[in-house]
């Protein structure tokens, strides 16, 4: 079973455990790393499949510092 890598943003949303989480039959690892700054977004996102914030705001240099395999953003639960 593939896994998929999704990243939260620092202080968006409490009470998420890191680690590995079956959800819907998938497996998710799930970390949470701040994202302030373009080399945090870069860092953080490498390798990740999803990023998931809650009311930061990624600007266009942090959009383009995603990881080449972040295929969703999710900003407060609502996609971009």
């Amino acid at each position: 079973m593939a896994t998929h890598k999704v990243v939260i943003a620092e202080g968006s949303f409490g009470g998420i455990t890191p680690g590995i989480h079956d959800y819907r039959g998938q497996q998710m690892e799930v970390s949470i790393a701040p994202m302030g700054s373009v080399e945090q977004v870069r860092a953080a996102s490498a390798g990740a499949h999803g990023v998931v914030v809650g009311l930061q705001r990624l600007h266009r240099d942090e959009i383009a510092a995603l990881g080449s395999g972040v295929r969703a953003i999710s900003r407060g639960g609502i996609g971009l």
